[in-house]
C-alpha cells in the first residue's frame, strides 16, 4: 500500500526525510523527495545548512525548487544571506540577486562553494546544483563580481575542479587564462580559460597550435562562432588548412560554408572521414567526378560516386571500378571466409600496423550511435578492403581473441558473449597463402568436431591450432 505522506505531521516529514525506512537507495530517495516537498520551506532551508549530509542537502534543496522558493520582499530590502538564498534558490531572481550582495565571503560560496579550501558553514552544500548545471550561470555571475587575485588563487590552490571552473570564469588576466589553457589538466577549465580570452589572434594562435591536438573541438568552434561572428568562416578555414587535430577539422567542416574549402578539404585532408564529410557538400559534379575516379579510398570515391547526378558518368565510373579490380586481382590476397580475414587484418592492421591507414570507426560514422550492432559501413569497409599479398610473409601467429581491436570497430558495444566473430572455417585456399603461419591460438571457439576438423587441416600446413 503506498504511504499517504499528506497526513503526516512535520516532525514525522522531517524523520522520514532524514532517516528514510526502505534500504532499496532508489526507495529511500523517493521515501525522502516524497516527505520532502511536503516540509515547510523554512525547514528545509535550516537542514541545508546545518546537515553535512549531502543526500539530505541535495533533496531538501530539490523540494525548495520544487515547491517555488518564496520571496516576500524587495530585493534591495534583503539581507546578505537572504540574497545568497535566493541566488541559489530562485530559477528567475538568482542572477539579479547576486548583483545586491557585497559580502565577499558570500559571494565565494556562491561561485565555488565546495567543500576544500573556500566552504564555510553557510553556503557549503551547492556542489550538486552546479554540477547538475542548474545554478553554473549563477554561480559565474557571482564569481565576476570577485577580484583577480582571489579568483587567481582559486584557480591555482582549490582541489576541486567544478570551483577552478567557475573561478576561471570571472579571470580577466589574459595571461593567467592563457598559461591555463596551455598547462591545465582539466578539459573544462581550459575551456572556461577560452571564453575569457578577449583578443580575436591570441585565441586564434592558440587553436592552431599543439595546445589543441586533444582539445573538445566542438566547443572551442562555438565559441569563435560567438565570440568572432564576423571572421568565423576564416577560423574555420585555417582549421582545416592548418590544425592538425582531426576532430577541429571536423567541427570545422560542419560550421563553414564556402565550397571552394570543401572542395580543398575533400581533394587534400588525410582522414577519409573528412573528405566524406566534405564531399557530402560540394555542388560542383566536375569535382565530385575526378574524386570518384582517382581517391584512393573506397569509401571515399563510393561517397562522391552517389553525389554525381549523370547517371551515364556513375555507371561509365562503376565500370571502370570492376575492370581496374579485376586486372588488379592477382596481387591481393583472396578470402573465403569473412571472419579469418578480420582475423588477419587485425594482426597487419592493429597490432603490426603495417596494413594502412588504420580503419577508425569515428571517420565515417557516429559510433556510439551505431555501436549496438554491426556497423553497415564497417562491415562494407573490412569486406571491400583488398591485402597485398606481400603482406602475407609479415603473418607468423594470429591470436584471435574477443579484446581484439578490429570487433569494436564493427561493434562498439559488442560484449564478446555471441559467436559472431567466430572462425568456425578456413579453406586450404585462403591458408595456402601464408607461408610464414605457424601458430593459430583462437580463444573464440569451443571444442567441437568443426574446430578438430579445422585442426587437422591446418596442421597438413605446419600449424599449430589451439583453442
Amino acid at each position: 500500500m503506498a504511504t499517504d505522506y499528506s497526513i503526516m505531521t512535520q516532525e514525522e516529514l522531517l524523520d522520514i526525510l532524514i532517516n528514510p525506512p526502505n534500504e532499496s537507495s532508489y526507495y529511500r530517495w523517493k521515501d525522502r523527495f516524497s516527505a520532502a516537498k511536503l516540509i515547510k520551506q523554512e525547514t528545509l532551508i535550516k537542514l541545508v545548512k546545518e546537515t553535512d549530509d549531502e543526500d539530505i542537502h541535495s533533496t531538501a534543496m530539490r523540494a525548495i525548487i520544487t515547491q517555488g522558493y518564496e520571496i516576500n520582499q524587495p530585493l534591495n530590502e534583503m539581507s546578505q544571506e537572504k540574497l545568497a538564498e535566493v541566488a541559489l534558490l530562485h530559477e528567475e531572481k538568482g542572477k539579479e540577486a547576486i548583483n545586491y550582495i557585497t559580502d565577499k565571503n558570500i559571494l565565494l560560496d556562491i561561485a565555488c562553494g565546495y567543500k576544500g579550501t573556500y566552504s564555510n558553514d553557510y553556503m557549503g552544500y551547492i556542489k550538486e546544483f552546479i554540477y547538475k548545471g542548474y545554478n553554473y550561470g549563477v554561480s559565474v555571475k557571482a564569481a565576476k563580481r570577485l577580484d583577480n587575485e582571489t579568483l587567481i588563487n582559486i584557480a591555482e590552490t582549490h582541489k576541486n575542479n567544478d570551483a577552478r571552473q567557475v573561478a576561471i570564469s570571472g579571470i580577466t588576466d589574459q595571461d593567467i587564462l592563457i598559461k591555463i589553457i596551455k598547462t591545465d589538466e582539466c578539459e573544462w577549465n581550459r575551456q572556461a580559460a577560452m571564453e575569457g580570452i578577449e583578443d580575436f589572434q591570441t585565441l586564434f594562435d592558440l587553436v592552431l597550435s599543439d595546445t589543441f591536438l586533444n582539445e573538445s573541438c566542438e566547443y572551442v568552434c562555438e565559441i569563435f562562432t560567438e565570440k568572432f561572428k564576423d571572421k568565423s568562416n576564416t577560423v574555420m578555414e585555417s582549421i582545416i588548412k592548418k590544425s592538425a587535430n582531426v576532430n577541429m577539422r571536423k567541427e570545422a567542416i560542419k560550421l563553414i560554408k564556402k565550397q571552394d574549402i570543401f572542395i580543398y578539404a575533400a581533394e587534400n585532408d588525410e582522414n577519409p572521414g573528412i573528405r566524406i564529410k566534405a564531399i557530402n557538400k560540394i555542388k560542383d559534379q566536375s569535382v565530385l567526378t575526378e574524386i570518384a575516379e582517382k581517391d584512393e579510398n573506397f569509401f571515399v570515391r563510393k561517397t562522391a560516386l552517389k553525389k554525381i547526378k549523370d547517371k551515364s558518368i556513375a555507371e561509365e565510373l562503376i565500370k571502370k571500378e570492376e575492370e581496374m579490380l579485376k586486372s588488379t586481382a592477382d596481387d591481393y590476397l583472396i578470402f573465403d571466409n569473412f571472419n579469418f580475414k578480420l582475423a588477419v587484418i587485425n594482426e597487419l592492421m592493429y597490432n603490426q600496423k603495417i596494413l594502412k591507414p588504420a580503419f577508425n570507426s569515428d571517420d565515417y560514422y557516429d559510433s556510439d550511435e551505431k555501436g549496438y550492432k554491426i556497423a553497415p559501413e564497417a562491415k562494407e569497409y573490412f569486406n571491400c578492403l583488398r591485402i597485398e599479398k606481400t603482406l602475407a610473409d609479415s603473418v607468423t601467429g594470429l591470436y584471435i581473441d574477443a579484446p581484439d581491436k578490429i570487433y569494436s570497430q564493427l561493434w562498439t558495444y559488442w560484449d564478446g558473449e555471441c559467436n559472431t566473430f567466430e572462425v568456425k572455417e578456413i579453406s586450404q585456399k585462403e591458408i595456402s597463402q601464408f607461408k610464414n603461419l605457424k601458430l593459430i591460438e583462437n580463444e573464440m571457439v569451443m571444442n567441437s568436431p568443426k574446430a578438430k576438423k579445422l585442426q587437422e587441416m591446418l596442421k597438413n600446413f605446419g600449424i599449430k591450432y589451439k583453442w
